[in-house]
């Protein structure tokens, strides 16, 4: 909505119109024919969310001779940083949390496509006996891990871990492998 300045008062498109309320204006109104400027728009400047805020300060006149806002940046009060310090904690927190949890879950459910259930006592059955099959797939899972807690060390967001290749070897081969 268009700004307007005269004299520094300041007021806004809709209150500039109901100080005339018996007039109809066009579409592109001429606001210096009625004594007011044009306030035009600026960006605000950066600042910290966490420390400052940025509040609108009177228009400046400007070298080319139209207004243009103006913005301050204030510091925040030492309760409203600690307070915003505290919920920015949070949020990373739960971010962190969230992407700690899907790595996790990403992990467990490709080992758990291949080995799960009775294979898993097969496995234990042919690492004890030292069965290169079972040492292979132990292997496997052993590599899922392994990546598992490199991506979690390392703050990665890849939860894909087909990387890793295929189980190398079926529950039929462990049972095979086993003598059952």
């Amino acid at each position: 909505m268009t700004q307007l300045i005269k004299n520094g008062q300041q007021i806004n498109e809709n209150e500039f119109r109901s100080l005339f309320p018996e007039t109809s204006f066009p579409a592109q109104i001429d606001y210096l024919e009625y004594g007011w400027s044009v306030v035009f728009p600026s960006p605000q400047p950066a600042y910290d969310p966490l420390t400052q805020s940025v509040r609108a300060i009177d228009p400046a006149l400007t070298s080319k001779g139209h207004y243009e806002e103006q913005w301050e940046i204030v510091a925040l009060p030492e309760e409203a940083v600690a307070s915003n310090r505290q919920i920015e904690a949070e949020r990373i927190a739960a971010i962190e949390a969230t992407r700690i949890s899907t790595l996790w879950q990403s992990a467990h459910e490709y080992e758990y496509a291949a080995v799960s259930g009775s294979a898993i006592g097969l496995l234990v059955m042919g690492v004890m006996q030292q069965k290169p099959k079972c040492m292979a797939v132990q292997s496997w899972i052993k590599s899922i891990w392994t990546e598992y807690y490199t991506r979690k060390a390392t703050g990665s967001t890849d939860a894909n871990f087909d990387v890793l290749g295929p189980c190398p070897h079926t529950v039929p081969d462990l049972m095979a492998e086993l003598g059952l």
